[in-house]
């Protein structure tokens, strides 16, 4: 399953999941470079292929960092937590 991140999605995910297997696939993307379309359209975005599982796994570790970061003193989502929230939604559209 391939998904497109921009650079500052990948960033985040690498920072808060080092230790996870699935990041050797974020840490590709940026070595691989941004997705050009048609060899001259830049699309601000690394292609990322994961597969099945792995999707599940970073879905899974993202529901945990928005329990663990994501929610504020008074029980409301902060910034971190929207961020958070962004990047489920687009792994949960592949």
């Amino acid at each position: 399953m391939i998904i497109y991140l921009f650079s500052s999605d990948v960033n985040f995910l690498i920072k808060n999941f080092e230790g996870y297997s699935f990041i050797q696939h974020f840490k590709k993307a940026q070595g691989v470079g941004e997705f050009v379309v048609k060899d001259s359209y830049r699309t601000g975005k690394y292609q990322i292929d994961l597969t099945f599982n792995e999707m599940e796994k970073v879905k899974e570790a993202l529901g945990t960092l928005l329990l663990e970061k994501g929610v504020g003193n008074n029980s409301e989502i902060n910034a971190v937590g929207y961020k958070i929230e962004n990047l489920i939604d687009q792994f949960n559209n592949e």
